[in-house]
């Protein structure tokens, strides 16, 4: 009987630890809303500038919260350009971390969702010397599934 016992409580507790241990897929494309920490301008964009903006809602698996809002997002200007003929400027940035509340690090490769009729995602075309405003709201795009273990 003991042995038994000992056997069930094993297979239990690797059943617990299998559950305990998933990972939660985050679809390529899933589009999530944030607000800009600092003003985007793109008279004085550089590439390598830093970019923050601040999760203002939950993403959910199954309405569970994965990561909570006010999670961290972290990104760069990796392309600028001006178009001295359209006195627009191109201002292309890419998030690569989500930094949670609770000081985990999420990897992800994502942009700014546009309505660029050129098709290229993640760019910016706004004129020459405009400013985006911080606190603005933006949304924001992976490009690749995110992988989260749940623990």
């Amino acid at each position: 009987m003991f042995k038994a016992f000992n056997i069930l409580f094993l297979i239990c507790l690797l059943c617990f630890n299998f559950a305990a241990n998933a990972e939660i897929l985050v679809p390529a494309n899933t589009s999530i809303k944030a607000i800009l920490a600092q003003e985007i301008n793109s008279k004085n964009a550089i590439v390598g500038q830093p970019i923050t903006a601040i999760l203002i809602e939950d993403i959910k698996n199954n309405d569970k919260i994965i990561i909570p809002k006010e999670s961290t997002i972290i990104g760069s200007i990796v392309a600028h350009s001006d178009n001295v003929v359209n006195d627009n400027s191109n201002v292309q940035i890419k998030f690569t971390t989500i930094r949670t509340l609770y000081n985990n690090v999420v990897p992800i490769n994502a942009v700014i969702k546009t309505d660029d009729l050129d098709g290229n995602i993640g760019e910016l075309v706004i004129g020459h010397g405009v400013l985006i405003d911080a606190n603005s709201e933006i949304e924001i795009v992976f490009n690749q599934p995110i992988t989260l273990k749940t623990y």
